[in-house]
């Protein structure tokens, strides 16, 4: 083996044996940017990287659920010192930001807490309630399934306030208080649309639930009555859910301007039929005005059904239809 081969093969059992080995900088303790912590403890590893063994073990408390804090260089020095860990501050201006994990409950939801709390005390609700303070957050922690808690409720009816004390849970078995006030605005319940209904289609009992609304958001034409809308049909689209007005609605059209349709006149056991012009729209019981084609005479009819109208004496039936009538004739004589 000549000089040549020994080196080359020094030079690549030197290359494999660098390789093998983790750099300088994934060796040292480094300080990270920010900790963001899911639980009430700061471990090394949130504050640290490359300190793989002893990543888990903790180190400080963490800051409520929402809250943050900072651990100063000083602060930094002595953790490090105290888990034997060989890091150093760059300058005194070193320092990281621990926060906590959490879940933010705004006033939406502490509105809803209080309703319900307010609904157990009293078995009805009457009121809608408004929180005072619209800026009013608390924060949960994430993971375990917790929820606020409502205690020391106080309500006023007549001076419509209502005041509770929130008990938030911190996630490591102990709760924080926050108290909140609210006022209470009184509800009426109004008809509304489960679904939709197109115009043109009848309304009926199946398609209504009753809502909520604010006694001061609701406006005059707004309809209370749920007798008010059964059988009517909606002029334009109506959200399912929201309070109808009068001029939302309109009696359903069962016979079209210039449509045929079906004149009846009835007499005892008699009834004779026509065909007829509509020359108007008209719901069920409305009087509309028709044409006889043949006769050519215009008479006021009420309509019963969709085509049909009813008149009541014989000055629309032709000659020519009074066959109906002998059919009749015939039928009542065999009840005799």
């Amino acid at each position: 083996m000549n000089r040549r081969t020994l080196a080359l093969g020094a030079a690549l059992a030197a290359l494999l044996c660098t390789a093998s080995l983790p750099s300088f900088a994934e060796t040292i303790p480094l300080l990270r940017d920010q900790a963001v912590v899911a639980d009430g403890d700061v471990r090394l590893g949130d504050l640290f990287a490359n300190v793989d063994r002893d990543a888990a073990r903790v180190v400080a408390a963490a800051p409520a659920p929402g809250a943050r804090t900072i651990l100063d260089a000083e602060q930094l020095m002595a953790i490090a010192t105290a888990n034997g860990i060989a890091w150093q501050p760059r300058s005194r201006f070193d320092r990281i930001t621990v926060e906590r994990e959490s879940r933010a409950v705004d006033t939406h939801e502490i509105e809803r807490r209080l309703s319900d709390a307010i609904m157990a005390q009293s078995g009805r609700m009457e009121f809608e309630v408004e929180v005072e303070n619209r800026q009013q957050t608390v924060f949960l922690p994430v993971g375990a399934e917790v929820r606020l808690e409502i205690e020391n409720l106080r309500v006023d009816p007549r001076g419509r306030r209502a005041s509770a004390t929130l008990l938030v849970p911190n996630g490591d078995g102990g709760v924080s208080r926050a108290q909140v006030t609210a006022r209470l605005f009184p509800v009426v319940d109004v008809p509304v649309l489960r679904g939709p209904v197109m115009p043109g289609q009848a309304i009926g009992e199946n398609d209504l639930e009753w809502a909520s609304v604010r006694a001061d958001r609701l406006r005059r034409d707004m309809i209370t009555d749920a007798r008010w809308m059964l059988g009517m049909t909606p002029r334009r689209a109506i959200m399912p859910g929201m309070p109808v007005a009068m001029r939302d609605l309109q009696e359903r059209i069962v016979v079209q301007k210039n449509s045929m349709v079906t004149i009846v006149l009835r007499s005892g056991a008699l009834m004779l039929t026509a065909r007829g012009k509509a020359l108007e729209d008209g719901a069920e019981g409305a009087s509309v005005r028709v044409l006889n084609p043949r006769s050519e005479r215009v008479v006021q009819a009420t309509v019963i059904s969709p085509d049909t109208v009813e008149i009541q004496s014989l000055q629309m039936i032709g000659a020519a239809q009074v066959q109906a009538a002998s059919n009749v004739a015939v039928k009542a004589g065999s009840y005799r």
